[in-house]
């Protein structure tokens, strides 16, 4: 065994806890679901997401599920249209 790696469980472990690191994901997988950044617009579903995810025990597949059931996914925007008049 490779030194060190005896403890990365307990690391691993530490970090699956971490309500910081499950806010990390759920934005990390937003940025690259939906190919750009949260805007103040989608706080409602990025706090939907991070309860689905915490609720789920931090279970990635129901996190990629829930992407798909958001209204920023539901209802994406052109980024490059012009506002209205």
């Amino acid at each position: 065994m490779v030194r060190g790696l005896e403890r990365l469980g307990a690391r691993a472990a530490l970090l699956a806890e971490s309500d910081t690191v499950r806010e990390c994901m759920v934005l990390q997988w937003f940025h690259y679901a939906y190919g750009r950044g949260e805007g103040e617009l989608d706080a409602c579903s990025t706090d939907a997401l991070a309860d689905a995810f915490a609720a789920s025990g931090g279970n990635v597949r129901t996190l990629l599920l829930e992407l798909t059931q958001t209204p920023a996914f539901l209802y994406r925007t052109d980024p490059d249209a012009e506002a209205g008049p």
